[in-house]
């Protein structure tokens, strides 16, 4: 009976399945949609500009060669909202979006400084798009970064995303999906933070690119400053985020010394002071080094070894709690998420806190104390 049972079942299943007829969710043939690469916003007066990086069907079937390998085509829309943009683009392009392909959301800069909340609606509200999709905001317009070929990649999109994607291997950026920024954005115990993007032109290679050019911080869901490279390394120490990276550092007896970061682990300690929060930051990095400048070939003394580690925990210490001080005082902005660590640990002192907390933010103790061991000094070990 059981052997029936599984053979109707399966005949059922058969029956229902379209199976693979490159079809979109709605039915539609895979070649009657545009299948969007990217989307970038930006502001325009009365409205949007999206600027949408596209699949292009005609070099997929070899009808189109003078692309140089690049597979997408751009198109503009234009809208009273995000949502009729969107709509619009069939004006130009002929066939409706699809969604499912997309790597990369980026914002102009004067859409990110007037608030994302608006703007965000659309990509959370319509069931099309996607949560996992990275975001990103643009050094001025967006439609820039959109346009970029990143050195004549076949989807220069998806090389952005990759790049954001890899960006904790040197700890200098990071990626935020779609999902995530809507739960920050939603907690009122935090702030977002997105990568930033410029378009880089290189004349004398005939080509260009965009680089990741550190974080843009925001406060209550509108852009309020940045963080540069080593100001965005340091906000990655502070919340745990670091996997790898690079450390140069300099000092006596050994000039200057090229580290790898192995690991890293931060912790936070969240206590009381005088009716204000106090938050103890500790930091333990395990280094492997590259090089050194001013040591003798191929060998490294403990005393160079410990001064090295010494070397490196102050320097980033330094680090860490200026750009924890540019966040908080400067920015006023709790990308570091100190809201939540106190409400978690102390409730009352929260509620009684909570309405003017971003007066509070300047007026927060900080300590870090920063633990940095190196593993392996290279081929030869140390003394």
């Amino acid at each position: 009976m059981k052997k029936w049972m599984t053979l109707l079942a399966g005949v059922l299943l058969m029956l229902t399945l379209t199976g693979c007829q490159g079809y979109g969710a709605d039915g539609r043939e895979i070649r009657e949609r545009l299948i969007i690469q990217g989307i970038g916003v930006d502001r325009e007066e009365g409205g949007y500009l999206l600027t949408l990086q596209a699949f292009n069907m005609a070099v997929s079937g070899g009808q189109d060669s003078g692309l140089s390998g690049n597979v997408t085509k751009v198109y503009e829309s234009r809208g009273e909202t995000v949502a009729d943009a969107m709509r619009n683009v069939t004006l130009t392009a002929g066939r409706r979006p699809l969604y499912s392909h997309n790597w990369l959301i980026v914002f102009g800069e004067e859409v990110a400084r007037a608030g994302l909340g608006e703007t965000l609606d659309f990509f959370v509200r319509d069931y099309a798009t996607r949560s996992t999709v990275d975001l990103a905001v643009a050094r001025g317009k967006a439609a820039d970064i959109i346009r970029s070929h990143v050195d004549k990649s076949s989807i220069p999109a998806r090389e952005i995303q990759m790049a954001l994607e890899m960006g904790r291997v040197n700890a200098k950026t990071l990626q935020l999906p779609l999902y995530r920024a809507v739960a920050l954005l939603e907690d009122p115990t935090s702030d977002v933070y997105l990568p930033l993007l410029k378009p880089v032109v290189d004349k004398g290679q005939g080509m260009d690119t965009v680089l990741a050019d550190g974080l843009a911080i925001f406060r209550n869901g509108s852009y309020v400053g940045d963080l540069d490279a080593m100001q965005t390394r340091s906000f990655l120490f502070l919340t745990d985020q670091v996997e790898s990276g690079d450390l140069v550092v300099q000092g006596e007896p050994f000039g200057k010394a090229s580290l790898e970061i192995i690991q890293s682990d931060t912790s936070i300690e969240t206590s009381i002071q005088n009716g204000l929060p106090d938050y103890h930051i500790t930091v333990d990095c395990v280094c492997d080094v590259h090089e050194i400048e001013g040591a003798d070939f191929g060998r490294i003394e403990s005393s160079v070894r410990e001064a090295i580690e010494a070397a490196a925990s102050d320097m980033l210490e330094k680090q860490l709690l200026q750009t924890a001080r540019l966040c908080l005082s400067s920015y006023r902005s709790d990308v570091l998420r100190l809201g939540n660590r106190l409400w978690l640990a102390e409730p009352e002192t929260f509620r009684r806190l909570s309405d003017a907390w971003r007066d509070v933010l300047p007026q927060i103790t900080f300590h870090v104390e920063v633990q940095t061991s190196i593993r392996r000094s290279g081929q030869k070990s140390a003394d």
